[in-house]
């Protein structure tokens, strides 16, 4: 069977820009219904625990904020647009925030945009929070409970007639609080945008008609981009927001645009105050380089908070280039440390369990500076700070390769590993040339049972693990190379959560995902039939079952053993990507939404793999030498939800099962 990468939360990517004005926001009308998805009432102890879905539409009304511009009309784009829409749900026991992307977006007859928008929610929620940020984009995330943080950037590449639109921000003025899920259908939510960034408007004039405009750079006396925290919850967002300086240098890609002798660019920056400063502009064409310092000494000059600032540039210094434009981005000259194996821990007992690291989108100069070791070395170090690994990281051998990537992330195409983004958040690349790093450390009859973590240079958020048939070297415990790619993503937190799912559930323990999407609906018989199979005969999937009887699913003695009462643990309807037929153990867990630790089930599955690979065929599982050692996970007090406050990450993409070993992949390739 071949796993195939599910896109469903997937829409049309922004399209079209929005329209520079003095003061923009946008009203929000919002309403909602729920539909009860929860699972069968099995015992007490698993229904109290149910689920239901919030779905939100969204009608944004106003006319002063559309998306697409021609000349001085302004419309939303018919092409579609996308919100981030964040909730944050609270209850008596905790809190937790979901993120969505809007889905069925429409245009209306009178020019509104309508929205939808999705959650699932714990049936004790009893208030709810909502916040959204314009445009949808996947880099940004929470790092705590308040801070959510997008990035105003520092390369830009505008249209002929407006920005980049992925150098906007939009966010709410203020977060609507609900405290009932009563009436929702006809009680309207009325939220409002307001623009968090400036927008420039600069007349370049002087440019010899016919030159072909490459980039323009604009660099000023203070710091024009940078990050901005949002605290998406607050009644003040605008009061709340804080600003963080970056760099001082804007460029602006104009993709070789002839210029006319009085070109027009448009860009976005970091509110800030040049009065008393300096303004330089750099403009490259295929013929020269035109260049002209700004003495602001005597001027007011502010990029203010959702304000134009219009102004026009002239008397440029004009010199002579006529050579090839060089890349716009660095290349890679040295490759004396391709393959390079670092060896960075080594097993102290047992056989020596094998994982092996390396990085795609990696330069020779990233290299040589010590960015890819220190990324390798943070994959090393927080692989081992979840349980079982934490207790048993002395049973692995880990091993670090250098990968020299002609250019820098994924812009340009040209990485060693071949790594792409897919559709949503699906990932991959060369498994092939991945294997042939590794075997510069491990032998071919180590590689069955070993795991490859490749690391993308990219602050997307993705993940998606490649797992391959154990053919003959099959011992019935998750057996099968597997291969983990996903990228570093935002910030360091959401580094570990993408290895801890990819990597550590997937590629290791052979574990399925615990989430699941309504539109999937019911699992189908035959997807069923293909994961009993690979779970009786390969020992995958151990924390999922297809039976809602607690007295015979995958996990119940632990449902039936005391010691395990506060761990939550029930038959929840919902995994492997499916709605319905298919149970997990817990609400929530890192093969859900990457955090609050592995489950029970998860643990086992993870314990007992690790000590057959370590000890051989000749150690026997003991489930209470297992309960014993567990101690030290068991949750102490009950809990709806296993952490007290639950970060709603968005779902990855489900693992790809290759239909082959990996030595028929390999040697046939």
């Amino acid at each position: 069977m071949i796993g195939v990468i599910s896109n469903l939360m997937i829409m049309k990517t922004i399209s079209r820009l929005l329209m520079a004005m003095s003061i923009m926001t946008t009203s929000i009308l919002m309403t909602s219904c729920l539909k009860d998805q929860a699972p069968e009432a099995l015992e007490q102890k698993a229904s109290s625990q149910e689920e239901k879905t919030l779905d939100l539409s969204l009608e944004v009304s106003s006319t002063s904020t559309k998306t697409y511009i021609d000349g001085e009309t302004i419309y939303w784009s018919p092409e579609g647009e996308s919100l981030l829409v964040c909730c944050l749900f609270s209850s008596e026991n905790s809190s937790y925030i979901g993120k969505s992307k809007t889905y069925g977006y429409e245009l209306t007859d009178d020019g509104k945009a309508v929205f939808g928008a999705s959650f699932n929610y714990a049936a004790d929620a009893n208030s709810f929070t909502v916040g959204a940020v314009y445009p949808w984009e996947d880099t940004g995330s929470f790092f705590n409970f308040r801070a959510y943080e997008r990035t105003v950037p520092s390369t830009q590449t505008p249209a002929e007639t407006s920005f980049d639109p992925a150098a906007d921000i939009l966010a709410t003025v203020g977060a609507m609080y609900a405290d009932t899920f009563e009436n929702l259908s006809t009680v309207p939510l009325s939220l409002t945008f307001a623009r968090m960034v400036a927008l420039g408007e600069m007349t370049i004039k002087g440019i010899e008609p016919g030159e072909l405009i490459s980039s323009v750079e604009i660099t000023s006396s203070e710091s024009i981009c940078g990050s901005i925290t949002l605290n998406m919850f607050s009644d003040n967002t605008l009061g709340t927001a804080v600003y963080n300086k970056g760099g001082k240098t804007i460029t602006l890609k104009m993709g070789n645009r002839a210029a006319t002798g009085n070109d027009v660019v448009w860009f976005t920056a970091l509110p800030s105050d040049l009065s008393g400063g300096t303004l330089s502009i750099r403009v490259k064409t295929d013929k020269a380089v035109y260049e002209k310092i700004a003495d602001l000494s005597a001027r007011t000059f502010r990029f203010d908070r959702a304000a134009v600032a219009r102004f026009g540039v002239s008397g440029f210094t004009r010199t002579e280039d006529d050579t090839p434009a060089e890349p716009d981005h660095y290349i890679s000259t040295d490759y004396s440390r391709d393959g390079k194996v670092t060896v960075l821990q080594t097993a102290t007992e047992g056989n020596g369990i094998n994982i092996v690291l390396m990085g795609d989108g990696y330069s020779d100069r990233q290299i040589a500076d010590g960015l890819y070791n220190e990324d390798m070395h943070y994959v090393y170090d927080r692989f081992f700070i979840e349980e079982p690994y934490k207790s048993f990281k002395h049973l692995f051998n880990v091993y670090s390769v250098d990968v020299v990537s002609a250019t820098e992330g994924y812009e340009y195409g040209d990485t060693a590993l071949k790594g792409y983004f897919g559709e949503g958040t699906a990932v991959g690349g060369d498994d092939n040339t991945c294997m042939s790093y590794a075997l510069k450390q491990l032998t071919s009859s180590q590689l069955n049972e070993s795991m490859i973590i490749v690391v993308m240079n990219s602050s997307r958020y993705a993940g998606t693990c490649w797992m391959y048939y154990p053919g003959s070297a099959n011992k019935g415990y998750g057996s099968g190379l597997s291969i983990a790619y996903f990228p570093k993503g935002e910030n360091p937190d959401v580094f570990a959560q993408l290895l801890h799912h990819e990597a550590c559930g997937h590629g290791f323990a052979k574990l399925d995902d615990e989430y699941a999407y309504q539109s999937m609906g019911a699992v189908p018989s035959q997807d069923r039939e293909e994961c009993i199979q690979r779970q009786t005969e390969w020992g995958w999937s151990k924390n999922i079952d297809f039976t809602s009887d607690l007295a015979t699913i995958r996990w119940n003695r632990f449902i039936s053993d005391e010691r395990y009462e506060n761990d939550g643990l029930g038959a929840f309807e919902g995994a492997m990507t499916y709605w319905t037929g298919v149970y997990r153990p817990t609400f929530n867990s890192i093969m859900r939404y990457n955090t609050d630790g592995f489950n029970a089930p998860s643990r086992e599955a993870i314990y007992y793999r690790i000590h057959k690979l370590a000890y051989g065929d000749e150690w026997q599982y003991d489930y209470e030498a297992f309960v014993a050692w567990d101690a030290i996970n068991r949750k102490k007090a009950s809990s709806t939800y296993q952490g007290g406050f639950v970060v709603e990450s968005p779902i990855l993409d489900p693992p790809v099962i290759v239909p082959y070993t990996w030595e028929e992949a390999y040697y046939k390739k």
